[in-house]
């Protein structure tokens, strides 16, 4: 019996010495992190098929010019507007926000090529430094009407069909599209923004839904 407790408690005690190397030469396995469904992962999916897509969406109905008096690809618009209190462009590569109950955060990115919002989410936000708290916003919407915790069919009546969707993960993404690489397409929009659009000449609208509800979006004229 002596015997039996004499090699559980050798193994107990090798199992306990591996371990402990293992931390001090960093080889303790990582846990995987739980990570919510976002716009990063869309990007991957939908980058490779932007040139494929050969029609575009209802220009009329899908194109949204800014949000919260903020207007895409005008950085006069920010700075009249309630968030150039707080902060400005200069050498910044973008900039978040919080609303007022600090349950959403909005980013403009570069020239405000682009603006994305989504839901607070705990393991997203855990460190919140660097995101400004606009105490007088309580809700981003944009110029369309479209605001987060939207229903899916709401946000269609307003949008229009998607040129292309997917479910992935517990969620659904509807995917708009303006874009002069289709053949035999030339868009009045895009044309009125040709002179400040650095990147490729197309729109793009990401909408992600779970549970039917709109829990992020982007929108604007996205980088290669």
């Amino acid at each position: 019996m002596k015997k039996r407790y004499f090699v559980i408690f050798y193994i107990l005690f090798s199992i306990i010495l591996i371990s402990c190397d293992e931390k001090q030469n960093g080889k303790t396995p990582k846990v995987p992190e739980i990570q919510e469904y976002n716009i990063s992962f869309v990007y991957d999916h939908i980058r490779p098929l932007r040139s494929q897509l050969q029609q575009n969406s209802n220009a009329d109905n899908v194109f949204d010019s800014g949000i919260n008096s903020v207007d895409l690809l005008d950085l006069s618009s920010f700075s009249k507007s309630h968030f150039s209190d707080f902060a400005s462009f200069k050498n910044q590569e973008y900039l978040s926000f919080f609303n007022k109950r600090k349950t959403q955060v909005i980013s403009f990115f570069g020239n405000i090529d682009e603006i994305s919002i989504e839901l607070v989410q705990k393991h997203h936000f855990s460190d919140s430094a660097g995101i400004i708290h606009m105490t007088d916003i309580p809700n981003f919407t944009t110029t369309n009407g479209i605001a987060l915790e939207m229903a899916k069919d709401d946000v269609k009546k307003i949008l229009g069909e998607p040129i292309y969707r997917f479910k992935e993960r517990g969620h659904e993404v509807l995917y708009y599209q303006i874009s002069d690489l289709a053949p035999n397409l030339k868009s009045q929009i895009l044309a009125e923004y040709e002179d400040k659009i650095r990147f490729v000449n197309i729109y793009t609208g990401i909408y992600i839904f779970k549970n039917n509800r709109l829990i992020e979006m982007s929108f604007g004229f996205p980088s290669p």
